[in-house]
């Protein structure tokens, strides 16, 4: 059997990534040779981290929004292909993705739904959850703390939505510095992008952004991303 393990951690939102290391833990059996994949899911409160990470050595299969009570969070399920028999205590993976500034600046890293595919036959494991904590204090040039000032960029609405490719995204903005904004599919893959400097505007404080995308129909995510900040909308392309 094989247990995946999810860490507990202090994430930075002003870093480009905040990786997540999944350990296995074996039992002395099924270290005598190297499984051809391993599956699992993980979730997480979806207004705290990347909905599209990556795995090192695998690919992700899915992401999705599941709700519980009046929580989202964001699940997400990798395939794994081991390049080596694993020994407990291995990283079988470290995940890539951005820590996002939300409310509540905590959520638990939920493993489960895990598969390991052997040679001649697939053995359900299990996992172990960890955690995730936004670090969002910081030293000013005092040597006193503050609170970072954060959401620099945020979307506040798509219109019209669904739409045939021709929308608008309406954006709140906190400082001049330029964004990107894009498109991305279900399976993490970027469609379409664009850089826009605020200061070519007025700099104003709200943008209205118009989108023209020549794109397969179907559901997508809007993203924005500015340094420390990084905001999500879904979209639903139709004919």
């Amino acid at each position: 059997t094989i247990e995946l393990q999810a860490p507990s951690l202090v994430v930075d939102p002003r870093k480009e990534d905040a990786p997540i290391d999944i350990t296995a833990m074996l039992a002395a059996s099924s270290a005598q040779c190297k499984p051809d994949a391993v599956e699992f899911s993980l979730q997480y409160n979806e207004s705290l981290y990347d909905p599209f990470p990556t795995a090192e050595g695998g690919s992700l299969l899915s992401s999705r929004v599941v709700t519980s009570g009046n929580e989202r969070y964001r699940r997400v399920r990798f395939t794994v292909i081991p390049s080596k028999p694993l020994q407990s205590g291995d990283m079988l993976t470290r995940i890539h993705g951005k820590a996002l500034v939300g409310s509540p600046a905590q959520t638990a890293l939920v493993i489960d739904s895990v598969s390991v595919l052997w040679p001649c036959d697939t053995i359900p494991g299990v996992g172990v959850e960890g955690s995730l904590v936004l670090d969002s204090l910081c030293l000013n040039p005092s040597n006193r703390r503050r609170v970072l000032v954060f959401n620099a960029v945020t979307i506040t609405g798509v219109r019209p939505n669904p739409s045939n490719g021709s929308f608008t995204a309406s954006v709140r903005l906190q400082s001049d510095q330029p964004f990107e904004i894009e498109l991305i599919s279900l399976q993490g893959m970027r469609i379409w992008s664009r850089t826009v400097d605020p200061q070519l505007h007025g700099s104003l404080r709200k943008l209205d952004v118009p989108i023209e995308a020549d794109i397969a129909p179907g559901a997508y995510m809007l993203s924005v991303r500015n340094g420390a900040s990084s905001s999500f909308h879904a979209v639903m392309i139709t004919q």
